[in-house]
């Protein structure tokens, strides 16, 4: 078998185009080499990770021994994927496949599961990255990594911004637009049902700030309540 970093140089200087348009075009639009290249040393084989989505990561995930899961809705993206790594020559043995959209499939993987990585990367549009976070935070182990692609976009960013501020989380490292969290400890929720005004997002300086101004500008247009 061809050395896994050889394998790895290939595939980041030739970006195959696994992902195919509506039109029927083919074309590259995977994690950038950069951040490719940063995720496969920070796995080992054995290690039980997800994505949502599918792509380039696949194969970096497969191609350093991952039991790997990815959730994707598109047909022809999983078959390319299968293409290019037949090319590369990189084992899909230990990756799976779920067809379907990641909002829709998510609250209903009820089974228990320890996962080490998950990038979130498959839809986004509004509320889709927050499902793929909500449904899969507690899985991830303490010391697990979570892998947010696309923060540049309004709603990823705002997951992001979240994030940044909640203890539980260390940031690690932000390369083009996307970033890079390990879970620093078990998630922190209040015993009350409401604990919104014990998240650091929804009670910093910014957050007050927004909160004085909402109710400025309902008292200047006389709804003050």
């Amino acid at each position: 078998m061809q050395n896994p970093n050889a394998i790895l140089a290939q595939i980041l200087i030739e970006r195959p185009s696994i992902h195919t348009t509506r039109d029927g075009r083919d074309r590259c639009i995977g994690l950038n080499s950069d951040v490719l290249d940063y995720l496969y040393h920070q796995l080992s084989p054995g290690l039980q990770t997800l994505e949502t989505g599918c792509g380039l990561s696949t194969l970096v995930f497969a191609l350093a021994g991952c039991y790997h899961q990815s959730i994707v809705p598109n047909k022809s993206h999983i078959k390319e994927t299968f293409r290019h790594a037949e090319r590369y020559a990189v084992d899909l043995g230990k990756t799976s496949f779920i067809e379907a959209r990641s909002e829709i499939i998510l609250p209903n993987l009820t089974e228990p599961r320890e996962l080490d990585v998950i990038l979130i990367d498959g839809g986004h549009a509004f509320p889709i990255p927050f499902i793929d976070w909500f449904y899969t935070r507690q899985q991830l182990v303490v010391g697990g990594l979570l892998v947010l692609d696309d923060v540049h976009l309004k709603t990823v960013n705002i997951l992001y911004e979240f994030l940044e501020k909640q203890p539980e989380w260390e940031k690690l490292k932000l390369i083009h637009k996307t970033v890079f969290f390990r879970k620093y400890s078990e998630l922190i929720d209040n015993e009350s049902w409401d604990y919104c005004n014990k998240q650091p997002f929804n009670s910093d300086l910014k957050a007050r700030i927004n909160q004085y101004i909402w109710h400025l500008q309902q008292w200047m247009t006389g709804r003050s309540d």
